[in-house]
């Protein structure tokens, strides 16, 4: 089983910021990343080209990015963005 950590000070305030759905909906997500480091059949899963292990989840309007460290068996949650309109511009 994988240990998940906020990864830097970024993420440890993007997750402060979320409302009580949100932080919910981001628990049950560190919950499942804990048994399947990278979830394609329970989340919209992908990874993140030109970075090794790094991999990126949407929830709703929200994006969490994060990497996996299979050889300590953990996981950093990088960020955890609200998708804007230009996002994908």
């Amino acid at each position: 089983m994988f240990e998940v950590y906020f990864g830097n000070a970024l993420a440890q305030k993007d997750y402060a910021e979320l409302d009580e759905k949100t932080r919910t909906a981001v628990n049950n997500v560190c919950e499942t990343l804990a048994k399947t480091p990278v979830p394609f059949k329970e989340y919209d899963v992908i990874k993140i080209k030109g970075r090794e292990a790094c991999y990126r989840i949407r929830i709703g309007k929200f994006r969490i990015l994060y990497h996996v460290d299979e050889a300590l068996m953990k996981i950093y949650i990088l960020s955890i963005e609200r998708r804007s309109e230009t996002t994908y511009d």
